[in-house]
């Protein structure tokens, strides 16, 4: 069985998005969880939520992971 693949965003820099993302990455899921976000937008918001988050770089070519809860794969998009 392969493992699929789910792209979130954040949304709206000013928005929920960012909190959402990293309340979602502290639970595992059957799937690896990419996020299109900015690092540091990220970074702040587990600061400010007082949550772990670990961000890995994402490559399209690497076979799909899942990983662990407090950890994300981010393909990065500076605001």
């Amino acid at each position: 069985m392969s493992i699929p693949r789910i792209a979130l965003t954040a949304g709206e820099p000013a928005g929920i998005g960012p909190e959402l993302l990293v309340q979602i990455a502290q639970q595992q899921f059957e799937a690896e969880l990419i996020v299109i976000a900015d690092p540091e937008l990220l970074a702040d918001a587990a600061t400010r939520l007082g949550l772990p988050l670990s961000l890995h770089p994402y490559a399209s070519s690497a076979a799909p992971t899942i990983l662990p809860a407090g950890q994300l794969r981010i393909d990065p998009i500076a605001l």
